[in-house]
Formats: C-alpha cells, sequence, structure tokens
C-alpha cells in the first residue's frame, strides 16, 4: 500500500502513470496474484528509466486558453469493471 502511494504522488507531473497506478489501487489482498506484482514492478521501472519526464507548465494569457477534453470509456479493461 505504501509503494502505491508513492507512486501515485507521481502522477501530479506524470500523467502517462495514471493507468497503471489506477490499476494498482485496484488490488486487494483477497484478489492478489503473481501478474499483480509483475504489472506494478514494470510501472516501477518506466518510472526510473524515464525519471527526466515531466509535465511543465508555463504561464499563459487569459484570452489564449481553450479547454479540451478526452474521455476513456475502456472501463472493461479494469480488474472489477
Amino acid at each position: 500500500m505504501r509503494a502505491r502511494s508513492s507512486l501515485a504522488w507521481l502522477v501530479h507531473g506524470r500523467p502517462d502513470l495514471c493507468c497503471a497506478i489506477n490499476r494498482a489501487a485496484q488490488v486487494t489482498v483477497v484478489f492478489f496474484a503473481e501478474r499483480h506484482l509483475k504489472e506494478f514492478n514494470k510501472a516501477v521501472k518506466h518510472v526510473k528509466a524515464t525519471k527526466d519526464l515531466v509535465l511543465k507548465y508555463t504561464k499563459r494569457r487569459r484570452e489564449s486558453l481553450h479547454l479540451r477534453v478526452y474521455d476513456d470509456a475502456s472501463f472493461a479493461s479494469n480488474d472489477d469493471l
């Protein structure tokens, strides 16, 4: 649980990790399997290999801002649907 929390903290600057973090958060003691640990370790390896990859926010003028929204309907890929 502590390791998942540490990985989740990174999502503020690393949206590429959202899927891995959300999948790890769904794992409970009852449903834990070795594949979950392998997926988690793969995400940690990715984080370590791409340490320098972070979002950088620059100041923008209010008049130039636009809102673009995306939706992901692939909830069926979650273990608990």
